[in-house]
């Protein structure tokens, strides 16, 4: 889809729908110029999901505590940096 965008296939003032994070990334491996955000349809946030059955309550909170110290030591956002990736604001530790 980014491929005809960037040949005009869509006409001069074409547009497309694609995750901001997916087509920065797409952009920069495949070295497309010429595109620019038009805007924001909706946010959303990244999150994990973890089945009951198959996680502890105490690897759970193990796993939640070191998520929360990577964030706040910054950690978290220089890794996900290079894939234009906005950081979540850091959450307390719940259990």
């Amino acid at each position: 889809m980014l491929r005809k965008l960037v040949a005009g296939r869509y006409g001069a003032e074409g547009l497309a729908l694609i995750n901001e994070g997916v087509a920065l990334h797409l952009i920069r491996e495949r070295g497309m110029g010429g595109l620019q955000a038009a805007g924001v349809v909706k946010q959303f946030a990244y999150s994990f999901g973890l089945s009951r059955s198959r996680v502890s309550l105490k690897d759970f909170q193990a796993f939640n505590a070191a998520l929360v110290r990577l964030c706040r030591s910054g950690r978290s956002a220089a890794l996900i940096k290079p894939h234009a990736v906005p950081a979540s604001p850091c959450a307390k530790a719940s259990s």
